[in-house]
């Protein structure tokens, strides 16, 4: 039996999210985009470089087996401010009153 490669308490980062507002929207799936994500996204895809700061999260693990090791770990591009990113390709996400999300 191996033992888990991650901790099942990350420190405070379990800590870290809450729900603030709920609201039912209307959307629509994308399988492509050209304009901008309000969401993280993965390193593929290359961001239009304007003046923005961009942070490389990498070898994020999506999910955990039941032993918490990781499967496939994955590298993410995130606006440090909250900014939105404009991408162009082949994505899975959705686009709700104007606002893009890609899913990871």
């Amino acid at each position: 039996m191996k033992s888990p490669a991650f901790p099942i308490a990350l420190g405070a980062s379990n800590m870290l999210g809450w729900v603030e507002e709920l609201r039912e929207l209307e959307c629509q799936e994308m399988e492509e985009i050209d304009g901008e994500v309000s969401s993280v996204i993965p390193s593929e895809m290359k961001p239009e470089l304007r003046n923005m700061r961009i942070a490389i999260e990498e070898l994020v693990p999506r999910r955990f087996d039941e032993g918490r090791h990781t499967g496939k770990l994955s590298s993410y591009l995130v606006e440090i401010d909250g900014g939105k990113l404009k991408v162009k390709g082949k994505v899975r996400g959705i686009s709700c009153n104007g606002e893009n999300f890609v899913f990871l």
